[in-house]
């Protein structure tokens, strides 16, 4: 965990949101950003405080910007579903696909 916060502390903020797409569950949990505040707690350099506290503030956008961005996925591939299996349905609404039940036939 703490070379993936030196790494992203020291890239540029443009590649942020690709890294954080790679590594959304690391880097959007709790224990992510708990380490980085105690990284800043346990830092003697200025700079390199500066550095972590700056990352935390963009992760922060940049996680709810990613997270933000899959819910409007999600939601477009849902009504994407929903337009198919209203095609697919029959007049009373199921959907058949043809399948039988091997033990009631």
């Amino acid at each position: 965990m703490d070379d993936m916060i030196t790494k992203l502390a020291t890239s540029p903020p443009y590649e942020l949101p690709g890294a954080v797409s790679r590594s959304i569950k690391v880097v959007g949990s709790p224990t992510f950003f708990l380490r980085i505040a105690e990284r800043v707690d346990m830092e003697s350099n200025d700079e390199t405080k500066e550095r972590l506290k700056a990352l935390a503030d963009n992760l922060t956008s940049v996680v709810s910007a990613v997270v933000q961005t899959g819910e409007e996925k999600m939601e477009v591939l849902g009504e994407r579903v929903k337009s198919v299996l209203l095609e697919a349905a029959e007049e009373d609404g199921e959907v058949r696909t043809g399948a039988r039940n091997e033990a009631t036939s």
